[in-house]
């Protein structure tokens, strides 16, 4: 045993730094505490084998008779193992059989604490995985790390699947001890070639780029570092949209398929079976992550679930495609760099047919979406098309790349105007919309209400004349088309062009007669939409009981259904009403119940609108600074951050709110408070918004619809939501949390259902509720 030292067998002092991986590093000692085999898998680049021989050094006192590496790269298959592992161990046995060979090996090592690397197992999977449970079941004093693509899958094993750095943006002022690991890693390997370079307050962000670029493996960014011998690093961010045409040289001195990435991602490709690879090529196809049933609509369309289920996990078990964390449906995703060398493989025909069985999908969960929104569903279809917004951009963009795909286009963008909005996409939306509109012949319904959808949004971007121009097609071909969904869009298209040009009487007119359309129409959730805008026809006209009186049949119309983005939009209109009408606590409750519905959504510009009507109403209760200091953040949100303007119908009711509260105020109070505002990005200043307010979720204001039911059910809608969660087994921390409300008033629902039900234990809500539902 004398070649088994305490200094690494076999363990080359490595010529460059080991960056980052603290955490990972410890997981991989953790784990051989608790194991005697840990598999270490990744995708090929993001260091697997560095980990692995770091891990080996820090723990070299823990295996007093020495660490080995076996390097099984250049091992072919039905090669002997034992003639690289045997010598590396200090043993050679090339004669005597497989059996024979541990025998003699046990007997030579006898109880000497040793780690073994195997490195590069991936082309040896079953080999190495017979191999390793023979040297473990016969050397007690043996561990064994492996890295490889694939795991082994034999007893005993624990893996760490190593994902690539994470790319993250410094924060202000961070100085280099706290980059993230891979600016640090790409900064440390600059120095090899550039021994001046550092990275500065100047020059991180397109070091951030570059880093992203290769997705954060290690590997990319070691040879992208190495191209600032000769490039700057702009051009290097710039060039790598070509990454494997850039990266093409590196440490020549290393494995052939450790010097470029293109090397690296070829030899997993190779180790592909011919279906993988198929699969591999068209999943290529998926911008953004994707979920099973798409992956089988769209890449393996004769498949049955459960055969798609096995192929997609044959590639997520050989690292080229990755299971996202996170509960709900299993998603999928693959990295840009191998994405893209997938996308290089496709064949143009298969190409075209794969992204034609891609828009198909996408276009349909659209369509499918739109016509549950205005139900309970609400919310999950929203976080549905929120997780699929990349893979619904290429749907759109394939629909964009031929004039015989615009129908297409326009079905899917009507499909998702239910989306852009509460997701803050107007402007992309917008886009869209003119990139058809302009692409696009001949005259179809979809295009007129596609026509009558840009002319709100043009309106909304202050945009009059391309407005006025859109509307004009939207009206010419609904009375073309004879179609009654296109005369209804058009009609709400000329009611808003008159709301926004103050024309209130013709708006109205407008307004009511699209109402009509849509009552005829049997069509929920556009009348719902004709009602919002008729309350804020009437709020404008100071018809107030009008107003109150729709905001609350569109309320109704939404409890009804379960719907909660338009029913958010009436409740803050209703607060605006009550405002008008000094009921300045009611107001305030009712725009509370819509700010805390649309942080569901996380919409922005709408919780903004909420934030505006709370400032009018501190002004009405006399709360002067606060309403400045909202004053001051708003200036900056909607100039910014929102980058769509307050829309100019609700603009007098901002400007006299600003000017009494200005009067009330002396200048210099006045400033002092709009300067502490101008620092709150949109969620402090929704926060300090509903802060002081109540907390704002306390009961909603029971409505015929909550009536009807309670004359069959003891709790309101809220109390039955608290219940079904107590139930579920939350505690009120979890429950407050579910429900984006204080703890406090999580505690306080329980304590009345409580008390309504006549229980004393929770226990008993739970088994009430089961019951009754």
């Amino acid at each position: 045993m004398r070649s088994l030292t305490n200094s690494p067998v076999g363990l080359t002092s490595p010529l460059t730094d080991f960056v980052g991986r603290r955490a990972e590093l410890r997981r991989v000692k953790d784990m051989l505490g608790e194991a005697r085999l840990v598999t270490i898998t990744g995708v090929a680049g993001v260091g697997k084998s560095r980990l692995a021989l770091q891990a080996a050094r820090d723990l070299r006192r823990l295996f007093p008779d020495g660490a080995s590496l076996a390097d099984l790269s250049g091992v072919e298959e039905g090669q002997s193992l034992r003639s690289v592992v045997g010598p590396v161990l200090g043993f050679s046995a090339h004669s005597v059989d497989e059996d024979v060979f541990l025998e003699v090996l046990a007997a030579f090592l006898g109880e000497s604490r040793i780690l073994l690397i195997l490195d590069n197992c991936e082309h040896l999977v079953e080999a190495c995985g017979r191999l390793v449970t023979g040297l473990l079941s016969k050397l007690a004093g043996l561990h064994v790390i492996v890295t490889s693509r694939h795991p082994l899958e034999v007893f005993g094993e624990r893996t760490l699947a190593l994902e690539p750095l994470p790319v993250v943006k410094p924060a202000a002022g961070t100085d280099g001890e706290h980059l993230c690991d891979a600016l640090r890693l790409f900064e440390n390997r600059a120095r090899f070639v550039a021994p001046d370079f550092r990275l500065t307050a100047g020059n991180y962000e397109e070091a951030l780029e570059v880093c992203a670029r290769v997705d954060g493996i290690p590997l990319g960014i070691e040879l992208a570092a190495a191209r600032l011998r000769t490039l700057s690093l702009k051009e290097i961010g710039g060039l790598l949209k070509e990454r494997f045409e850039i990266l093409d040289v590196g440490n020549k001195a290393a494995l052939p398929r450790h010097q470029t990435l293109q090397a690296a991602v070829d030899w997993s490709y190779q180790l592909c079976s011919p279906g993988d690879r198929q699969l591999w090529n068209r999943l290529s196809v998926f911008t953004d992550s994707f979920d099973l049933e798409a992956a089988r609509r769209v890449c393996l369309p004769e498949a049955s679930a459960a055969s798609a289920a096995t192929e997609v996990s044959s590639l997520v078990t050989q690292s080229v495609v990755v299971r996202m964390k996170g509960e709900g449906a299993a998603r999928y995703r693959m990295l840009e760099t191998i994405r893209h060398y997938g996308a290089q493989k496709l064949s143009e025909d298969l190409r075209n047919s794969v992204r034609a069985r891609h828009r198909d999908y996408y276009l349909e969960l659209a369509e499918r979406s739109h016509g549950d929104w205005f139900s309970s569903r609400q919310r999950l279809w929203f976080q549905k098309l929120c997780l699929e917004q990349g893979n619904l951009r290429a749907a759109l963009d394939y629909c964009c790349s031929e004039p015989a795909e615009a129908e297409c286009g326009f079905r899917m963008v009507l499909a998702l105007r239910d989306l852009w909005q509460p997701a803050g996409l107007v402007h992309e939306a917008y886009t869209w919309i003119t990139a058809f509109l302009s692409r696009a012949e001949g005259g179809t319904p979809a295009r007129a209400r596609v026509a009558a959808v840009g002319s709100i949004l043009a309106m909304m971007r202050r945009e009059r004349s391309a407005a006025q121009e859109m509307y004009d097609e939207a009206q010419a071909l609904a009375r073309a088309t004879g179609d009654a969904n296109a005369s209804a869009h058009t009609l709400y298209a000329r009611g808003m062009f008159h709301l926004f040009e103050g024309d209130l009487s013709l708006a109205r007119g407008s307004l009511e007669e699209g109402l009509a359309f849509r009552e005829v129409l049997d069509d929920l959730a556009g009348v719902s939409t004709f009602l919002l805008r008729l309350v804020t026809v009437s709020l404008i006209e100071d018809s107030l009981a009008e107003a109150d009186a729709r905001a609350v049949e569109a309320i109704e119309l939404s409890a009804e259904r379960g719907e909660l983005w338009q029913r958010s939009a009436a409740e803050c209109l209703r607060g605006m009403v009550l405002w008008r009408q000094g009921l300045h606590e009611s107001a305030a409750a009712s725009v509370r119940r819509s700010a805390h519905a649309k942080r569901l959504f996380q919409d922005r510009m709408g919780l903004a609108l909420c934030s505006e009507v709370l400032a009018w109403i501190s002004v009405g209760k006399g709360e002067l600074v606060r309403a400045a200091t909202l004053f001051g953040a708003l200036h900056r949100v909607w100039k910014a951050d929102i980058d769509v303007p307050l829309v100019n119908y609700f603009s007098g009711f901002h400007e006299q709110a600003i000017q009494d509260c200005r009067q009330r105020l002396s200048q210099e109070e006045y400033e002092a408070a709009t300067s502490r505002g101008l620092a709150m990005p949109v969620d402090e200043l929704v926060t300090f918004a509903l802060e002081g307010e109540g907390e704002g979720e306390g009961e909603d204001e029971p409505t015929a619809a909550d009536a009807e039911r309670q004359r069959y059910h003891p709790l309101t809608p809220r109390e039955q939501e608290v219940a079904r969660l107590v139930a579920e087994g939350k505690s009120n921390r979890e429950i407050a949390a579910a429900l984006v409300v204080s703890s406090r008033t999580a505690e306080n629902h329980v304590q009345k259902i409580l008390t309504k039900l006549g229980f004393s234990r929770r226990g008993q809500v739970a088994a009430w509720f089961y019951r009754e539902t």
